[in-house]
């Protein structure tokens, strides 16, 4: 009895071990998805067998070509703009094949002009994937077409129909399993951004006090803030296109990336100006320590403000400014600026 109890001591914990290593699996992106991508390419092919398709290669493949995308908002907008592009370019290889095949210098020129027209489109800013559908659509039907124009219609059809599958699927594979939401991730990726920005100022204030380098720590900071930046910019264009709120909001939010793109900006300059600690600190020190206060207090306000969405009022800020700016202008009109060096001078102005 005492072996077996022993035994089954030993089980539970390695039960627990296992149970973490699922909870930690399931946790990646990346095994999330790989299921996303799984599901939604079984459904496409169900579907595709359900409603009697020929194939159902075109369907995987734009479940293949919309899945990384992974936001909702970012794989609906391509994926209107791939069923569009398609259903364009499939009619149009169509006409063209059912009427002017056999008068090959029409067709060239016409196939010519319109696939030069739709990469010109591709490398623009307006709807660049629908017209890259369009002249993929279009050289599908006629490759296919050319040589049976009776089944032209059929090969356009089937290629739509396989493309509103894979769409479809994709969709509702998004929607329902761990869907990721672009405004979500935004308000998530600001906070930690604006944490971020809020250890390069207190990093900065420590190293203007005590005039020790703490550039590798805020060089570390300054690389991750980078890579945050430029995620909430990518999640800036997929926003809008999952919540009105947040098209409406849009510019503000744009607002808010840049200023924090300058507050980044400009606390690395003042620590690439900085050597040691600056002759001016004894003369406004009061006035600087003041500042940072305040500033801590409206980085408290600021995250407190993204989770409670409501708006921030306070002046504290603007009157701590305008008292530093009264005691510099001091400074310089009793000539004491002109003891400090010329680096330290130029931080003052």
């Amino acid at each position: 009895m005492s072996t077996e109890a022993t035994v089954h001591r030993r089980r539970f914990p390695d039960l627990g071990d296992a149970a973490r290593n699922v909870g930690t699996v399931f946790a990646d992106p990346k095994a999330i998805f790989g299921i996303k991508l799984g599901l939604a390419g079984i459904l496409a092919v169900y579907i595709s067998r359900l409603i009697r398709l020929d194939h159902a290669n075109w369907a995987l493949f734009t479940v293949l070509v919309l899945a990384p995308a992974q936001y909702v908002g970012a794989i609906a907008q391509r994926s209107i703009a791939r069923v569009v592009g398609t259903i364009i370019g499939g009619f149009v290889g169509v006409w063209l094949v059912g009427n002017y095949e056999q008068d090959r210098l029409f067709f060239l020129v016409f196939v010519f002009f319109y696939v030069s027209f739709c990469m010109y489109m591709f490398g623009g800013s307006i709807f660049p994937y629908g017209f890259f559908l369009c002249a993929n659509a279009l050289m599908t039907v006629c490759a296919n077409g050319i040589f049976d124009p009776t089944n032209a219609w059929h090969i356009g059809l089937g290629r739509v129909l396989e493309i509103l599958t894979g769409v479809v699927s994709i969709l509702v594979v998004a929607n329902l399993v761990w869907p990721r939401f672009a405004r979500h991730e935004f308000f998530r990726l600001a906070r930690a951004t604006l944490a971020n920005v809020e250890k390069l100022v207190n990093l900065q204030h420590r190293s203007l006090a005590s005039g020790t380098d703490l550039w590798d720590d805020a060089s570390t900071t300054a690389i991750i803030l980078r890579e945050q930046s430029l995620k909430l910019r990518a999640l800036l264009q997929n926003g809008p296109n999952e919540s009105l709120y947040f098209r409406r909001s849009l510019p503000s939010y744009t607002l808010a990336v840049v200023s924090l793109v300058h507050l980044l900006q400009a606390s690395l300059d003042l620590f690439r100006r900085q050597k040691g600690k600056p002759q001016y600190l004894d003369d406004v020190s009061p006035e600087l320590f003041a500042l940072h206060e305040v500033i801590q207090r409206e980085f408290q306000m600021l995250s407190d403000a993204l989770e409670s969405r409501l708006p921030v009022s306070d002046d504290r800020l603007k009157t701590t400014l305008h008292a530093l700016e009264s005691r510099l202008q001091r400074v310089h009109a009793t000539g004491t600026a002109r003891k400090y060096s010329l680096e330290d001078a130029l931080d003052l102005v």
